[in-house]
């Protein structure tokens, strides 16, 4: 390896810990961007790093913490050598990291870790706030934003140019009015909260479907109907830090929750059809917990700082 590959994997090291330490700003992220689209060498190293980023943010609280924790020079020396490896196909313990996906080109923007939400103001009259575990592309130039993983809420101002979404199932063309999308493994999720946009599939070409206010509708990798349904309100709950459940199953609320929370949720099955109904703060995981006992007369077994919990019938 050449002294100019071990000059932009060392750059890259640099990149990796202040995305880690913060979210980037816009200037942050143009910088960034730009230093991405320097070479194809630039892409590809920054590729491995954020597919260690990635590894590192799915670590338990207590180890991720730890790696991050150590000494600067310790720090880099290690992220430097993990990114050395993975481009020369060196499995890596713990930290291994998976083949190039076929998107590894679009990199990062802006990213949440778990349990954090972010506001940021893209341009002026249009401003994105991400949920938890969430990441996104944004190219100004197209005015493009691309879900590369999680949810988000996007308001473009009536009298800006329209804003292209994307995500694995969806493309929508936001002109105005607030409008929520989230990416799942077989589906995606658009939601028009106020105004109006042209929704299309990304898997099959076929005309657009004009979403107005209070719609929503489900893209599946396997079907070309898009079919606007009645917005759900309480989708975009999140926004201010609340998880509104409404009847919902207790799996289905544990595994809503549990989005925001390092660690397992264990849910006994003899309660895992109990109806859930309230509301709950989603940025404090461990007073739901508490309200989510008290209410329904459950038992909380928390080990390991709160990384591991059982929940189960008293």
């Amino acid at each position: 390896m050449t002294n100019t590959d071990q000059h932009i994997i060392a750059e890259a090291a640099e990149w990796l810990v202040r995305i880690q330490s913060h979210p980037l700003n816009i200037e942050e992220a143009a910088e960034h961007q730009r230093w991405c689209e320097l070479s194809p060498l630039h892409q590809q190293v920054w590729a491995s790093a954020a597919q260690l980023l990635n590894r590192l943010q799915g670590l338990p609280a207590n180890i991720a913490l730890d790696t991050l924790n150590r000494p600067v020079q310790l720090n880099r020396r290690a992220i430097m050598s993990t990114i050395s490896a993975s481009m020369i196909g060196i499995p890596i313990i713990s930290l291994g990291l998976a083949s190039l996906h076929s998107d590894s080109h679009w990199l990062p923007s802006f990213q949440t870790a778990t349990g954090q939400q972010t506001r940021i103001v893209l341009t002026e009259g249009s401003h994105l706030l991400l949920n938890t575990r969430s990441s996104v592309h944004w190219n100004p130039q197209r005015r493009q934003l691309r879900l590369l993983e999680g949810e988000l809420l996007l308001q473009n101002k009536k009298g800006n140019a329209p804003i292209e979404l994307l995500s694995k199932s969806a493309q929508a063309h936001l002109v105005e009015g607030k409008l929520l999308l989230r990416q799942s493994p077989h589906s995606d999720l658009v939601a028009q909260m106020e105004g109006y946009s042209q929704v299309f599939s990304t898997q099959f070409n076929q005309p657009g479907t004009t979403l107005i206010a209070n719609q929503q509708a489900r893209i599946t990798h396997t079907s070309n109907q898009i079919k606007p349904l009645q917005l759900q309100r309480t989708l975009s709950a999140w926004e201010t830090g609340m998880l509104v459940a409404d009847a919902m199953p207790l799996r289905n609320f544990v595994e809503e929750l549990g989005r925001y929370r390092q660690g397992v949720i264990q849910l006994a099955p003899e309660i895992e059809q109990i109806f859930i109904s309230g509301a709950y703060p989603v940025l404090d995981t461990d007073l739901s917990l508490k309200m989510l006992a008290a209410t329904y007369s459950l038992k909380i077994d928390q080990r390991w700082k709160g990384y591991w919990v059982a929940i189960e019938a008293t």
